[in-house]
């Protein structure tokens, strides 16, 4: 018997028959359905603490977008942080035609959006630390987008049967469990996943979104395949009860908080006239030019930045907060892109390891240097 097994006996949580749930389903039409649900962990639940994962979902009449995130626990802010990301990313994609936009400028837009979202918190960014996987799909014309930032993952319904097949695989740094990415990490744009398709050209009948808490779906075959084909048909007649039940016995195979999505969509997927796709996978490039990275030269600001050892090359950092004058309040992120001292795709990160080290503030939507700092 595990640690955390023995904790919960001795407090009584085995006993408790109703696990506190966070269930809601809803048919959003004739052909698509979904569930959401976020439920504490066994380790949370031994020392009385709140469950740190977070999952929702927004639906109009043309598009619903789900999302789940996972707060770090080793962040104090790792609650909020769950859910600021998915009250951001719902309302992100809602609003955003996002079938029409650039994927590299989508993701640009959406990582700036998200981490200014955290930023104008009242807790501290560095606090607040959480992975995410949104999906959104249009009713209308059946394609979809799907966004991962860290170590959940992806599974599409692939038959009537709903078989599953992974598409966003879980992310962790040097193949290490125990680190990952997160919405507030200085590189999320190099290891952030992307996925677009349609699902009547690709013959699908439906996706899963799950935090890492639900691994044993990934880990265990058998056990996942059987598991998600008894939510999807539990789904299908709007059982609530039993998806709620076979959402707790995923408990049973943690410690971790868990948190999941699915959406069943069941157009008419079998068309002979439709050519079979295969969902398009992006790989980003988001580096900055090494002519970037070498062109300024502030010698005094320059200085202070290589002793403060920031993550950024010091000369281009050093122009930046030359630019940050307290006298005129600061500049905010639209006022470092349109005089051209950021590009879009490098505000955030140019500014966060100056923010954590004390020469910049953030304050009333501007960054602001401090001289003090």
């Amino acid at each position: 018997m595990k640690i955390f097994d023995k904790i919960s006996n001795a407090l009584g949580i085995e006993e408790e028959k109703n696990i506190p749930s966070n269930l809601k389903i809803q048919k959003l039409n004739e052909t698509t359905d979904i569930a959401i649900d976020y439920i504490t962990g066994k380790k949370h639940e031994a020392y009385l603490e709140e469950c740190e994962d977070y999952a929702s979902y927004k639906n109009s009449a043309d598009k619903v977008t789900m999302a789940v995130s996972d707060g770090c626990s080793a962040a104090k802010g790792a609650k909020t942080a769950a859910e600021l990301s998915v009250q951001f990313s719902l309302d992100y994609f809602q609003e955003k035609d996002w079938e029409s936009m650039n994927v590299e400028v989508l993701v640009d837009d959406f990582v700036d959006g998200i981490q200014s979202h955290l930023l104008a918190s009242e807790e501290q960014y560095h606090e607040l630390s959480s992975t995410l996987v949104v999906l959104s799909y249009n009713k209308t014309t059946h394609n979809y987008i799907s966004i991962n930032i860290g170590d959940g993952f992806l599974r599409k319904y692939y038959e009537k049967n709903y078989s599953t097949d992974m598409v966003l695989t879980p992310y962790n740094r040097d193949n290490n469990p125990a680190r990952t990415c997160f919405g507030n990490s200085f590189d999320v744009k190099e290891h952030i996943q992307i996925v677009t398709g349609n699902i009547i050209s690709e013959r699908m009948f439906g996706f899963v979104i799950c935090s890492d808490g639900a691994e044993i779906l990934n880990t265990n075959e058998e056990y996942g395949d059987k598991t998600l084909k008894s939510l999807a048909l539990a789904l299908k007649n709007q059982d609530g009860s039993f998806i709620q039940k076979k959402i707790e016995e995923l408990q049973n195979h943690t410690h971790d908080d868990i948190s999941i999505g699915v959406l069943l969509v069941t157009p008419e997927n079998n068309s002979s006239d439709i050519e079979d796709t295969e969902p398009e996978i992006f790989e980003l490039n988001n580096e900055v030019d090494d002519e970037e990275k070498t062109k300024f030269d502030i010698d005094e600001v320059t200085e202070k930045i290589l002793e403060k050892k920031v993550s950024i090359p010091a000369q281009y950092a050093a122009l930046i907060v030359a630019n940050l004058n307290a006298e005129d309040g600061g500049l905010s992120m639209a006022n470092l892109i349109d005089n051209q001292i950021c590009k879009r795709n490098t505000v955030l990160r140019t500014m966060i390891p100056l923010i954590r080290c004390g020469l910049v503030i953030f304050e009333d939507g501007k960054f602001v240097y401090n001289s003090e700092g």
